[in-house]
């Protein structure tokens, strides 16, 4: 996969495999993760894969479940 290239669907930028941190929030509550995907050069834009969005779901999960205790 080192040498794989995709472009972004819409420009057409050439994107980067990368991991950048990525706040996520739920209901006020918030988290900061470590997201790896297929980002612009400028880490402003980002395509995820199915197994990159795993590890969102775990944290999701977790910030929803705190909700639960506290509501």
């Amino acid at each position: 996969m080192a040498n794989e290239v995709k472009l972004h669907p819409v420009t057409g930028e050439e994107l980067v495999r990368a991991t950048y941190p990525r706040k996520i929030e739920y209901k006020g509550l918030s988290k900061t993760i470590q997201m790896t995907g297929w980002y612009t050069k400028d880490g402003n834009d980002a395509i995820f894969t199915k197994e990159d969005l795993k590890e969102y779901d775990v944290a999701i999960k977790q910030l929803t479940e705190e909700y639960q205790k506290f509501h």
